[in-house]
């Protein structure tokens, strides 16, 4: 008898399985083992609980068991830092849950395993076996219920109520950091650190300011943030990368790598960049720093900077207003290419992102071939976004008619765009105003009076001198802005002008209803498609909008029609 198959012997004992496969490591070959005479697994995991299962796994370090019988299947997957529980009940509900646990400690144990009368009475409520099927490989893979994230909405939209709420439910959702604080942000990781369930913070590309960005990923080592959604990246920087090999070890021939990289791109360049190892170069400064290893540069040079990639089409916001349709076949392609030079040591996961507000537009998705989804606008419409009810109120009145192009606050020298609300709102004709000013003179002081006099009155609502006064206040963190200001007169007039550009999503998200013709608020048509499926059902009124409730109802017509 082999030493697997002793090790096996008081699980089938106990649990009265006629079949059992193990996979011992990542990536390595199933050996599988039949028990004819025990088939009463169901009444026995019942009866037993999960204590022996998990410590056998632990103790072997096994990375998959599945135990069997004829109606129910149930599989284990170890990770670094959590179990995933996935139990198949024939012609009935599955069970899919994510969970920590120690050794003699019964307390963090999955409720539905803990004794109960039939394992049958505990499933009314979890998703069927059909929705599983739908991404199922992202789903075990991070131990989540539903192939579903909601996005980082920026300046905290994607609140910690937002994230906490997605977490206990079982799914994924990233914490919206751009745009706010270091104090902010801490404060946020330091509340969501409490979590049980999983959960992920956005790290913002700075190109400006590349000193935020690097104290922002010694946040997320510091609280132990184990998935970040990469966004606005144009190249890699040296601060994800850091964040991205932080911690990285092999263990019995299998590389693993704590920090998970969901990387948001939406051109095929960028694609490459997150697809391919981490540069070499960033590699050996981090060595040289201490950071790093010289076995863990080796070690890093052997993964893909993210796991996970969100093809980004026309969404919210930034976009480059790409249709899904045309990019993710390519970009797929791209990844089927890249992925060979991992072998079977990494799965990249492709998401889709932008456009998708309702049930139809989610199953075209993984009709081309997603992993997973990637929803953000429609969520800003929910009970726990981090913006006012004033906004939301407004958001859910929209159709897919009513959004467009406005001028970005923070690439508003380079004339980049952002796609905003435009119902009830007039930030996009008054930004695109304020650029063709900056673009035509070269100071505030060559512009023509009256129209001086024009934005004084309609736009900023106050005086200039006084907008000036306001925007060296806000500069003070960044002294050598104001110096230059004072030097150019031309980035003088573009800070004045990005006053007003900043302080439009501020009041939006305080609700300032004086200020509410002036709210900068990003969205795509997808909150349209979404109004327009949520009229015939609880959702049209917004305030029973709760993202756990609003992403299961989604959901469950994805599966019903797919």
């Amino acid at each position: 008898m082999s030493t697997i198959h002793k090790e096996l012997m008081p699980l089938v004992e106990q649990y009265q399985c006629s079949f059992i496969s193990i996979v011992p490591v990542e990536g390595a070959e199933v050996t599988e083992y039949d028990f004819p005479d025990s088939t009463s697994l169901a009444e026995s995991m019942t009866t037993n609980g999960l204590e022996l299962l998990l410590e056998t796994v632990t103790r072997n370090q096994w990375h998959h068991i599945l135990l069997a019988d004829e109606v129910v299947r149930l599989e284990l997957h170890r990770h670094d830092d959590h179990f995933v529980l996935v139990q198949h009940f024939e012609h009935q509900k599955s069970i899919h849950q994510t969970f920590t646990w120690h050794a003699k400690d019964t307390s963090t144990l999955p409720q539905r395993l803990k004794p109960t009368k039939t394992a049958s009475s505990e499933v009314e409520s979890i998703p069927s076996t059909s929705s599983v099927k739908l991404g199922a490989e992202f789903c075990l893979h991070h131990g989540v219920e539903l192939p579903y994230v909601a996005g980082a909405m920026a300046g905290g939209i994607a609140s910690v109520d937002l994230v906490q709420a997605m977490s206990r439910g079982g799914m994924l959702a990233f914490f919206g950091s751009g745009g706010l604080s270091l104090n902010e942000v801490e404060k946020a990781l330091a509340t969501l650190s409490q979590e049980s369930g999983i959960w992920g913070c956005n790290l913002l590309h700075n190109l400006h300011q590349p000193e935020i960005e690097t104290q922002t990923v010694e946040l997320l080592l510091k609280y132990g943030v184990r998935y970040v959604s990469a966004s606005a990246f144009m190249t890699l920087s040296k601060a994800l990368v850091h964040y991205r090999v932080a911690g990285i070890y092999e263990e019995n021939g299998v590389i693993h790598a704590p920090n998970k990289v969901f990387a948001k791109v939406s051109h095929s360049s960028v694609l490459r960049h997150f697809l391919n190892p981490p540069p070499r170069k960033y590699l050996e400064e981090l060595h040289s720093e201490g950071v790093l290893t010289a076995s863990q540069v080796q070690l890093a040079e052997r993964i893909p900077m993210a796991e996970d990639i969100t093809i980004e089409s026309d969404s919210g916001g930034h976009t480059d207003g790409r249709p899904l349709m045309s990019i993710f076949p390519a970009y797929k392609s791209l990844r089927d290419q890249a992925c060979t030079q991992y072998g079977d040591s990494f799965t990249i996961r492709l998401g889709a992102a932008g456009g998708m507000g309702e049930p139809s537009a989610i199953r075209a998705a993984f009709i081309l071939g997603a992993d997973y989804v990637l929803l953000g606008s429609i969520h800003q419409c929910t009970v726990e976004a981090g913006t006012s009810d004033v906004v939301k109120a407004m958001l859910a009145e929209s159709t897919v008619l009513d959004c467009g192009q406005a001028m970005a606050p923070d690439m508003f020298e380079q004339g980049s765009h952002v796609q905003v609300l435009t119902k009830g709102t007039m930030y996009a004709q008054r930004s695109k105003r304020l650029f063709q000013l900056y673009r035509n003179y070269d100071s505030i002081d060559s512009i023509p009076s009256e129209e001086l006099s024009l934005i004084e009155r309609t736009i900023f609502r106050q005086s200039l001198d006084a907008v000036w006064q306001e925007t060296q206040q806000f500069w003070q963190r960044e002294p050598h802005q104001i110096e230059r200001a004072e030097r150019d007169a031309k980035h003088k007039m573009a800070l004045i002008f990005r006053w007003y550009l900043g302080q439009s999503s501020r009041w939006a998200r305080l609700g300032l209803e004086e200020r509410k013709r002036d709210f900068q608020i990003w969205c795509g048509p997808s909150m349209g498609a979404f109004n327009s499926w949520a009229k015939h059902t609880p959702f049209v009124d917004w305030r029973r909008r709760q993202i756990v409730d609003v992403v299961q109802a989604l959901w469950a017509d994805v599966v019903q029609k797919f």
